[in-house]
């Protein structure tokens, strides 16, 4: 079949990568719409996406994955880290229109971890030639973990709060107008870039280092419920302190009036012998 000068000159255009479809969303104001090939099903009925994940939704992921992170567990909101990835996937596919599933999430997430360990492993091992760490956004994510480095530290007379090097994710993820009311935009939450695509894969970064905003400062005082624990505490010690005080004092007195009974049996057992002495020296 012969083709026209003007389509043999045409170069030939691939599908735009999430990033691109990231872009063009924010500029249109609209979600991008899913040209995911098929694949796996995942519970809601949707074809998961086989493509290799690119480097814009490698940090959505991370950014998703440090949001929800400490949501999970009981009376939160995600019972099981299964359920927090499904989160995860909705979003994904609402804001990119890329359709993951839960096991594809956590699988990019253990490859990276993995793959940024031995970049770390191979900085510091001497001989070796030093490479590019990528995706900081493990260190927003460990500065969120409590397991690490404990919220509040909590003494005796004092109570210290960690310095957070960044928001709560409730807060920063919404943004309000003049008015007062939430955006209900899900593209709301990403900083506008320029028009090229290579901005675009920088938009999570940005939005990392945009919520990195220092709180006020917390006096080290203990909380109301903190403070009402503490006053019940002293005050079943005083209690006890005043009970033990009382038995204290009753056994001393039981014991100088065995100690008086005693005296007196002997003085009166020494009467009786000089009584004694006196009527055997008469007779």
């Amino acid at each position: 079949m012969a083709t026209s000068g003007s389509d043999a000159l045409a170069p030939s255009r691939s599908s735009p990568t999430s990033a691109e479809r990231l872009l063009f969303a924010m500029i249109e104001g609209t979600p991008p719409s899913s040209n995911a090939p098929d694949g796996d099903l995942t519970a809601d009925g949707n074809a998961t996406c086989s493509a290799p994940w690119d480097e814009g939704e490698t940090r959505l992921l991370l950014t998703l994955y440090a949001q929800y992170n400490n949501e999970v567990g009981p009376f939160k909101k995600f019972r099981t880290k299964r359920a927090m990835y499904q989160e995860v996937a909705k979003e994904i596919l609402k804001i990119l229109g890329i359709s993951r599933s839960a096991e594809q999430c956590d699988s990019r997430l253990k490859t990276i971890i993995r793959r940024k360990k031995n970049e770390v492993t191979n900085n510091r091992t001497s001989g070796r030639s030093r490479c590019r760490v990528s995706y900081e956004e493990f260190a927003r994510i460990r500065a969120l973990d409590d397991s690490i480095e404990p919220e509040v530290l909590r003494g005796v007379g004092t109570v210290s709060y960690k310095a957070a090097a960044v928001d709560s994710p409730s807060t920063s993820a919404q943004t309000t107008d003049s008015s007062g009311s939430a955006d209900p935009s899900p593209l709301s939450s990403f900083p506008e870039t320029e028009g090229d695509s290579s901005g675009s894969s920088s938009l999570l970064e940005t939005e990392g280092t945009q919520a990195k905003r220092p709180k006020k400062d917390r006096a080290t005082r203990a909380g109301t419920c903190r403070m009402q624990d503490m006053a019940f505490f002293f005050q079943e010690m005083r209690n006890i302190n005043k009970e033990r005080e009382q038995k204290k004092e009753e056994r001393e007195k039981r014991r100088e009036e065995r100690h008086q009974e005693l005296l007196k049996a002997h003085q009166e057992h020494i009467a009786a012998l000089r009584d004694l002495a006196k009527n055997s020296e008469g007779n």
